[in-house]
């Protein structure tokens, strides 16, 4: 074999070689980058869900201290969101924590402990709110049952 064909294939050799590498790579690159952007979007989503759950635990608590007959919609909204909790924040202990001493005692400084553990795992600014704005619940006469 001459040298020229011995050259030709240890370069076609190296060639199909690196090609080989470099699919490998741009394989794993990809798995990685899947990986990383579907954990991403996961999260985002998860926060949205507790952004949501916060803000209708918030505008239904007049459900507790409603001195008129409160719709059954309602009510089954709020304990709705108060059982969403379990699931969203499942690895905070701080607002778990809340949500125990909230079914143990339900008081209004409970819940205004609970809205604000779950506000603050959320980055939602309650520490600006006092706890009287938190508990003020505004509601209107509702016509109807």
């Amino acid at each position: 074999m001459s040298e020229a064909i011995s050259s030709a294939l240890i370069a076609g050799g190296a060639a199909i070689f690196g090609a080989f590498v470099g699919g490998v790579m741009a394989y794993l690159a990809a798995i990685k980058g899947f990986k990383t952007n579907s954990q991403a979007v996961e999260s985002t989503e998860i926060r949205q869900k507790k952004v949501e759950c916060v803000i209708n635990l918030s505008g239904l608590k007049w459900v507790l201290g409603s001195y008129q007959l409160v719709p059954d919609e309602f009510k089954a909204r709020f304990l709705f969101e108060l059982n969403r909790i379990s699931v969203l924040w499942c690895n905070d202990g701080e607002a778990m924590r809340s949500l125990r001493d909230f079914f143990a005692d339900r008081t209004n400084e409970r819940l205004v402990s609970l809205i604000r553990s779950l506000c603050v795992s959320v980055n939602l600014p309650a520490e600006e709110l006092s706890d009287v704005g938190i508990q003020n619940i505004f509601s209107l006469p509702m016509m109807g049952r």
